[in-house]
């Protein structure tokens, strides 16, 4: 991956990668966030695996994405790193997903499934825009492929690696946390999602504001 083309054989490579940095820095860093999404947006014990696949599937996208994007505009995509526009794209992400949680509708039908799923997954999409060394890392492999296709595999091949962590058992375990809590304070739950929320909010104005400190 030093500036040579993409070779199949260096996909299971990637793999692996995404899998060791998922058994530690990817886990602990997500973690925080889409495990209170999951505490206060659960209603039902599958609710938590539910809420994991939809947070990583945004971040599988947004890292494809961003894969293709490195790919094809190559070393000088990788001046956007150092540029505060993905940290604050990913804290506006992140307190729209905050926003949708305090504002999650008391009923529990379809309509309200749907929105359900909506605070993981725009988690998921903001996940790869925050800067840290591993997706540092994978962008500039993506670059060094000189293609938009070879980039985006770089980036799903090693976001996929990563979803394979603890924080599997992580998201079911607070789902079913989350769906007990829903069945034991019923009344109190919608006081409970609207914390969770702000909780939300809060951290992805932290993360506003590291962006804001970058300009």
């Amino acid at each position: 991956m030093s500036g040579l083309p993409l070779l199949p054989l260096e996909f299971p490579a990637l793999f692996l990668a995404g899998l060791a940095f998922g058994l530690g820095i990817c886990s602990t860093s997500c973690l925080p966030l889409v495990g209170t999404c999951i505490l206060g947006n659960s209603r039902s014990r599958g609710d938590g695996l539910a809420a994991l696949l939809s947070f990583s599937g945004g971040r599988l996208l947004t890292a494809a994405l961003l894969g293709a994007l490195f790919g094809g505009m190559g070393q000088a995509a990788m001046a956007w790193l150092k540029t505060p526009s993905m940290t604050l794209a990913s804290g506006v992400l992140t307190v729209a997903a905050g926003i949708f949680l305090v504002l999650r509708p008391r009923c529990g039908g379809c309509r309200s499934r749907g929105r359900n799923r909506t605070p993981p997954l725009m988690l998921g999409l903001a996940s790869p825009l925050v800067p840290c060394l591993p997706y540092a890392a994978m962008m500039a492999a993506a670059a060094a492929t000189g293609s938009p296709v070879r980039g985006a595999g770089v980036a799903f091949v090693f976001t996929l690696g990563t979803t394979l962590s603890p924080l599997i058992l992580a998201c079911v375990a607070m789902g079913w946390m989350g769906a007990g809590i829903a069945a034991r304070i019923p009344e109190q739950i919608r006081g409970f999602s609207r914390a969770a929320g702000v909780a939300v909010m809060l951290l992805g104005m932290k993360t506003l504001w590291l962006g804001f400190m970058m300009v």
